[in-house]
């Protein structure tokens, strides 16, 4: 797995990139923040946080300072509850930054083997990061699962419940969190916990995939049906302009027909009249 990246040093002494907004006390503060984190003076970090007003003030100029995220170092260190809490109250938006190996404050938590009350609240903040990839394709469960007997059953859960289709993520290398779990030789317990998670997740997939086929196929049917009855009422339209040709050629035959019966009958009788005059004109 991969780990944090370094500090740079040369960028912390950068002039340009040094750009104080506090009181003067404020860079010498953040700049032991660090140390102080490494070393776990936390009683000393309570002090300098209690310090700070905002994250305008102390976080803000160490972001300035550092190559690195304070979350990212502070959760590093599996630090204590009361000094995530502060933290967390000065700059809760800091908790979804991503360092330069992808890792957001969740992924630096879970593979330092933090507890789930630590790692809750960054959960509550920011629940996408749970499902979070770094630049290897890992997520923060992966990184849980591979603390072999000293994995924490409780985070295995907490990240479960934040997110439950990463159970069946897989990274670069295609290793899953049941992977990492079985090759760090996690308890019997917390691997037969993640098989089923991986499994129950499996059948929601399946089930979501089956009802998208369902509910296209369905679609299919419905067009399919529409189209026939579309040209079931053509055909009838088209029978019935047909027949309507039909009648009318009738009507129009039938017109011609007793037009020339009535031109050959007055033809008849304007015969009959001439002979008949002829005749009497005869007689006469």
């Amino acid at each position: 797995f991969t780990t944090p990246g370094s500090r740079n040093d040369d960028a912390r002494q950068d002039p340009a990139s040094y750009r104080p907004t506090c009181t003067r006390k404020l860079p010498a503060m953040t700049a032991n923040l660090e140390s102080l984190v490494a070393r776990r003076k936390w009683n000393r970090i309570r002090s300098l946080l209690s310090s700070a007003d905002s994250d305008s003030d102390l976080l803000e100029v160490y972001a300035q300072n550092s190559a690195r995220d304070i979350l990212h170092i502070l959760f590093a260190s599996d630090p204590p509850l009361d000094v995530v809490t502060d933290l967390l109250t000065l700059c809760p938006s800091r908790v979804e930054a991503i360092d330069s190996t992808g890792r957001t404050p969740l992924h630096m938590a879970t593979a330092s083997g933090a507890s789930a009350e630590v790692v809750e609240p960054l959960i509550a903040l920011h629940p996408a990061a749970a499902g979070c990839r770094d630049s290897r394709g890992e997520t923060p469960l992966m990184l849980a699962a591979a603390h072999g007997k000293r994995v924490n059953k409780s985070l295995i859960k907490a990240l479960i419940r934040a997110s439950p289709r990463t159970v069946n993520d897989e990274d670069e290398e295609d290793m899953g969190a049941l992977e990492c779990a079985l090759l760090s030789e996690v308890p019997r317990d917390v691997f037969r916990m993640l098989q089923k998670s991986c499994a129950k997740e499996r059948k929601r997939r399946d089930e979501k995939a089956k009802k998208a086929r369902f509910a296209q196929q369905a679609a299919a049917d419905l067009a399919t049906q529409q189209t026939s009855d579309v040209m079931t009422e053509l055909a009838a339209i088209n029978v019935n302009v047909k027949n309507v040709k039909l009648s009318s050629r009738r009507q129009a035959f039938t017109s011609d027909v007793h037009n020339s019966t009535r031109t050959l009958n007055r033809g008849d009788n304007s015969s009959s009249s001439g002979s008949a005059r002829s005749l009497t004109g005869r007689a006469a």
